[in-house]
């Protein structure tokens, strides 16, 4: 049997009774064990076309038989049974079931992903989901959904907008600065001056790659910005600027960057979310670049990753404003529960 999370969500019709009965046809299956199910709790829609209802979003717990695919299945019977049709992305719905957790399972299709990609940064799911399995790992993160939680309710609203392409990623920190209030956090040094003074670093510009870092540290240290309660974006990702100079840099320079990048990243305020966006005008794939990121990725970066790839501008800054939203969503919990 392999241990399970679901998350339950219904914004249209009777809400309440319609989880409660998406609760029984699973506890009702002969393949589900030890079902547990938080209380609901009352969100706004995140997304979407406007003028929708109050979501109820609640979480499911299980041990189970079936493989993913089948259990993917029987969630998606469940949606039709509650009267769920073919709509467009985040619409109203009566009953949304999405398979969060499918023990350490990484699986990544068309029509399946898990973990699911957008589970580890929004509060309607985590909030409900810490109530029955704060213990669980998160295998892309490596973190608990409890500590996704803690990360989520760190004082600071930061979001962190990496990648290759450093165009189009200064562009839309500063359309979604502009349209949505937003702190921007800009580096004066893009990427490219930061690579090339990498390159030089054994001539006469040997300091500049160290000072370009020190600046960008200093953007993102605990000073005012950071205690106002306003939301910020920064168009560069402390993280990702060490896959700059590891790869920029001669191999003789490139502890001594690596010892420095350490000991800065210490003092800087840490990303909620990091959104890894590269562009679709950025030009032919920097494969190197794009493989380093990865490795970066993988050895530092703590916490929730957004991965947009090359999506198109108007798709980007809508998943990020979209993302934004979810993790500042205010949760209400329901005193009445689902079982």
């Amino acid at each position: 049997m392999t241990p399970c999370l679901i998350a339950l969500g219904s914004n249209q019709g009777d809400r309440l009774r319609i989880l409660r009965q998406a609760v029984a046809g699973l506890r009702g299956h002969p393949q589900v064990e030890q079902l547990c199910c938080s209380r609901p709790v009352c969100s706004r829609p995140i997304g979407g076309p406007p003028g929708q209802g109050e979501f109820l979003n609640a979480a499911a717990r299980f041990l189970t038989s079936l493989s993913p695919g089948e259990l993917h299945q029987l969630l998606r019977r469940l949606e039709l049974d509650a009267g769920r049709q073919s709509s467009q992305r985040w619409a109203a719905r009566p009953l949304d079931l999405d398979l969060l957790l499918y023990g350490s399972l990484r699986l990544d299709e068309p029509e399946l992903q898990v973990p699911h990609p957008r589970m580890a940064f929004r509060r309607f799911v985590l909030e409900p989901a810490a109530e029955v399995a704060a213990d669980m790992l998160h295998p892309t993160t490596g973190w608990t959904i409890g500590r996704l939680l803690d990360h989520l309710n760190q004082p600071f609203p930061y979001t962190a907008l990496g990648g290759a392409g450093c165009g189009p990623r200064v562009q839309l920190a500063g359309q979604l600065a502009a349209g949505t209030g937003l702190r921007w956090i800009h580096a004066d040094e893009d990427d490219d001056q930061l690579a090339e003074a990498c390159r030089q670093v054994a001539g006469p510009a040997a300091g500049v790659a160290l000072e370009f870092l020190a600046r960008r540290a200093d953007l993102l240290r605990s000073a005012a910005w950071a205690h106002d309660g306003r939301a910020a974006i920064s168009d560069f990702s402390f993280d990702l600027t060490l896959a700059i100079g590891r790869l920029n840099l001669p191999a003789a320079a490139q502890a001594d960057w690596q010892r420095v990048w350490s000991g800065l990243r210490t003092q800087v305020v840490p990303a909620r979310l990091l959104v890894c966006w590269h562009g679709p005008d950025a030009g032919p794939v920097d494969v190197p670049l794009e493989a380093e990121i990865q490795q970066v990725l993988r050895q530092w970066s703590e916490g929730p990753v957004l991965m947009l790839g090359r999506a198109a501008h108007e798709v980007a800054a809508q998943e990020i404003q979209a993302a934004i939203q979810a993790m500042e969503s205010l949760v209400v919990p329901l005193t009445e529960g689902l079982v």
